[in-house]
């Protein structure tokens, strides 16, 4: 029973990482001062220009006509996404010959704080 709860915390973990990186990427397309992309002119010597230049410039992504982070890519939410859930994944995978422990530390926390969730009792 305790590998289904460890699956269980694994998938709210996940969840989590996703809701993170929607926050992430929210917060990249819509409070950012300047564009991340300042020249489009199509060549090499922008791109570099936009690696100086633009801190938060990024290669892979995807920007609108003015050089704005667009929020409407799936392409731009994996970049924001992917790393904290791949974090996840290996996390969950590493600690699967410990899930009883990771349980109990888990139970133990939450009992600290006055929750006392269900796979605990």
């Amino acid at each position: 029973m305790q590998a289904v709860w460890y699956v269980i915390l694994w998938a709210l973990a996940l969840i989590a990482a996703g809701a993170a990186g929607l926050a992430t990427h929210w917060a990249h397309a819509n409070f950012s001062p300047f564009p991340d992309k300042l020249f489009d002119g199509a060549g090499v010597s922008d791109a570099v220009l936009n690696e100086v230049f633009s801190p938060r410039h990024n290669l892979l992504g995807v920007y609108d006509d003015a050089g704005w982070w667009a929020f409407d890519s799936l392409r731009n939410y994996l970049l924001h996404a992917a790393p904290l859930i791949l974090l996840v994944m290996a996390t969950g995978v590493l600690n699967w010959p410990t899930r009883a422990q990771a349980i109990q530390s888990v139970c133990d926390a939450s009992s600290m704080i006055g929750l006392i969730p269900v796979f605990c009792g």
